[in-house]
């Protein structure tokens, strides 16, 4: 890997815990590995099957969850405005703009530089 700037999370967290799930197998499945739960935990697991460097793909991982989040607040705000039929199109657009934009722009300095 290129040198690079890593955050503290990812020096002291991130790479350690998919060093540990990686030297450990599936049997990390079965032991708390890190402070995240579960699913996160398999996540690490599967991915450190895939090749490539493990920043990657924790970035690759954030930015499919932070979409995730930026279309499940689209969908609340249809929920919500569901009475005024006009309006949905832009109110998804412009939640998913803002959220995503903002959590784009965070990502260029989460992890590494």
């Amino acid at each position: 890997m290129e040198e690079i700037f890593l955050s503290n999370d990812m020096k002291e967290a991130l790479l350690p815990w998919w060093r540990e799930i990686d030297s450990l197998g599936i049997t990390a499945l079965g032991t708390q590995v890190g402070d995240y739960n579960i699913l996160y935990q398999s996540l690490i697991y599967i991915m450190s099957n895939l090749p490539g460097e493990p920043i990657y793909w924790y970035k690759l991982l954030s930015v499919i969850f932070d979409y995730v989040l930026a279309i499940s607040c689209g969908l609340l705000v249809l929920e919500f405005t569901r009475n005024n039929r006009k309006n949905d199109i832009f109110n998804y657009l412009r939640c998913y703009y803002i959220i995503s934009d903002c959590l784009f722009k965070f990502k260029f300095f989460w992890g590494a530089v």
